[in-house]
């Protein structure tokens, strides 16, 4: 094939990652015939080509023109089918790349392995194992039957030996991996102890990213048309702004695409190598997708009801760009406030973050009534030294946060004014230092909603036991569901999700301040939590002489 003028014999690659985020008629034109370069004459050393996975996914993400979108789909189809072919001959190429064809090695949590089990990956077995053989031997003795555990020879205590006296016919690392996971899931307890027991044994996994795992390079929403991105990409915008758009849209799914949506969460971690819980423990019935237009969608994530919060609700996300994982992390909601983190995935950093965040923050708050929007200390540095190198304190002021200390409110002020007055002026690491140790929020500035401080709810509960029960929380729940029983002439189940919130509740008074309807409400709602968290929220929400019972 003739090669482009414009090309030449420069670096197509090259050509590509310079005007990919540009576009304007020329850079568009240069990105179009450097993709048609990469697809005859594709990159032959594995740097080039993970650096080529990372700009099609930014590219499918942010596309200039239809044919853009079709070019780098395509050599994206190529590219999965070139490391394939590799890592088959070869299989430590692209090791821990996260592209489709290659194997990752980590570390996961219980329910995450046994989710790729039942993925049945063409590779997935134990690499390692960092923990103690005693401890294994400690654990494991109590999956045995009865009789083995009373008979079991001192000696059986040192793992090899124990492996060769229980487990003869485990031969390899991917039937010793089921065996863990199973004898883990077995075990008698709650799945924080099952996962507790796992984490112990530090056992590190192995797989293959094949292309049914939905990793970053082939997993896709397929749901919503994709946004061509013709006037270029969003790079400023303020929270206000992005608010005064239309309701986001929920998408109606149907139960077949809610389990997608769930296995495209735990793929697209498990090809970067992390984990969260909101998708590693998700309760697919519950999972939701919402429209926030231009290619964006949102899904969110409730865990099952084992996992869920009890005071709080922790309600994971996804955000989808023309189809594409792009950023996930989570909101923790207590009445009309919300702890938010943010994680934008490698590929698509330096694109929309702006709009990323203020489009799950418009989410949150249509969604379930969020007024007042903090952030985790740690997204602005504090601990954090990558958040500090890249000043991501500021990138959050810009976009209408403040602190809520006054001190630090005054500093970032002065800083602010500083680069705006002073060209070339940027806060130095120890400025910015300071300024991690702030609470940052943003409200509207007219909405007046009160601000609670959690760790104080948790003293009153604390002190609450302490001085009435003599610390026993036993006895503390035994006093509260009479009381609420009493009130509400109802019955408390064993299982319901109302038993973590009776203490609480009892603690701050409701049983005595307010009306038997309204405990009724809060126990009603909180029954709900279980399978309808979204709902449960709402029903709260509404319950204003409630929430004020928490200043």
């Amino acid at each position: 094939m003739k090669k482009m003028n414009t090309v030449g014999n420069v670096n197509a690659l090259n050509i590509l990652q310079e005007n990919q985020r540009n576009f304007d008629a020329a850079s568009l034109q240069r990105t179009s015939e450097a993709l048609q370069r990469l697809h005859t004459d594709f990159p032959s050393s594995e740097a080039s080509v993970i650096e080529l996975h990372e700009a099609l996914l930014f590219s499918i993400a942010y596309p200039g023109s239809a044919t853009i979108l079709q070019q780098c789909n395509s050599l994206m189809a190529l590219l999965v089918q070139t490391v394939t072919k590799t890592v088959g001959k070869n299989r430590s190429a692209y090791y821990n790349s996260g592209i489709t064809g290659s194997l990752v090695c980590a570390q996961f949590g219980l329910l995450l392995n046994q989710y790729l089990l039942q993925e049945k990956l063409q590779i997935l077995e134990l690499s390692g194992v960092d923990g103690q053989n005693s401890e294994l031997v400690s654990k494991l003795t109590f999956t045995l039957d009865a009789v083995e555990q009373e008979l079991m020879p001192d000696d059986a205590g040192y793992f090899n030996k124990w492996q060769k006296r229980y487990l003869p016919g485990i031969k390899n690392s991917k039937n010793l991996l089921d065996y863990y996971i199973h004898a883990c899931m077995q075990m008698q307890g709650s799945i924080s102890y099952k996962e507790n027991i796992f984490s112990s044994f530090q056992l590190f996994t192995e797989f293959s990213l094949d292309s049914k795992l939905l990793g970053l390079s082939n997993g896709r929403l397929g749901i919503g048309s994709n946004h061509i991105h013709s006037n270029g990409i969003q790079k400023k915008c303020t929270i206000e702004e992005v608010f005064m758009q239309v309701k986001p849209k929920q998408i109606k799914l149907q139960a077949n695409q809610q389990a997608h949506l769930v296995r495209l969460a735990r793929g697209s971690m498990a090809s970067l190598l992390r984990e969260t819980d909101t998708f590693s423990y998700a309760q697919e019935h519950e999972t939701e997708l919402h429209d926030m237009g231009n290619g964006i969608c949102i899904g969110l994530y409730f865990m099952i009801p084992e996992q869920k919060f009890a005071l709080q609700s922790y309600i994971g996300y996804l955000l989808y760009k023309n189809g594409l994982p792009m950023a996930y992390g989570g909101c923790w909601l207590f009445a009309q406030q919300a702890a938010f983190g943010v994680n934008v995935l490698p590929p698509y950093r330096g694109g929309e973050s702006s709009n990323v965040v203020a489009q799950l923050l418009r989410l949150y708050h249509f969604r379930f009534g969020v007024q007042q929007f903090t952030v985790d200390p740690y997204q602005i540095g504090k601990g954090n030294s990558d958040g500090i190198q890249s000043g991501a304190f500021w990138f959050y002021y810009k976009l209408g946060f403040r602190p809520m200390q006054q001190d630090l409110a005054d500093l970032a002020k002065s800083e602010m004014l500083r680069m705006s007055s002073e060209k070339g002026y940027r806060s130095p690491a120890k400025i910015l230092v300071k300024l991690a140790d702030a609470e940052i929020y943003w409200a509207p500035a007219t909405n007046g909603v009160t601000y609670y401080s959690l760790l104080t709810i948790s003293d009153k509960i604390s002190a609450h036991v302490a001085k009435n029960f003599n610390g026993n929380r036993n006895l503390a729940l035994i006093a509260a569901t009479k009381k609420y029983q009493k009130i509400t002439q109802s019955k408390v189940a064993k299982n319901s999700f109302l038993n973590r919130l009776l203490v609480t509740l009892d603690a701050i008074g409701v049983f005595e301040k307010l009306k038997p309807a309204v405990v009724a409400k809060i126990g009603e709602a909180y029954q709900q939590k279980d399978n309808q968290e979204a709902n449960a929220h709402l029903k709260l929400l509404g319950l204003k002489v409630y929430w004020h019972l928490f200043k």
